[in-house]
């Protein structure tokens, strides 16, 4: 794995794991913005069972995650 790419997938699992904490420590500002996040998703053809299929994150912690964008820029 190039070192470019090991900085990216730090990155972003640094980032799902800030949307785990939101998840267990939620928080009322995040969860409005996790909610219209999760809106957008609900309508997207990429989302599988709660999971993004053009990134492979679990939606529940990616719209939870402020450091997070949508791949596709919905968001």
């Amino acid at each position: 794995m190039a070192e470019e790419e090991k900085k990216g997938a730090a990155a972003k699992m640094s980032e799902i794991l800030n949307g785990w904490k939101n998840v267990v420590f939620p928080n009322e500002h995040i969860e409005k913005i996790a909610k219209a996040r999760a809106s957008i998703c609900s309508n997207c053809e990429f989302n599988v069972k709660n999971r993004c299929t053009k990134c492979g994150c679990p939606l529940i912690a990616k719209t939870r995650s402020m450091q997070s964008h949508c791949p596709l820029k919905k968001w």
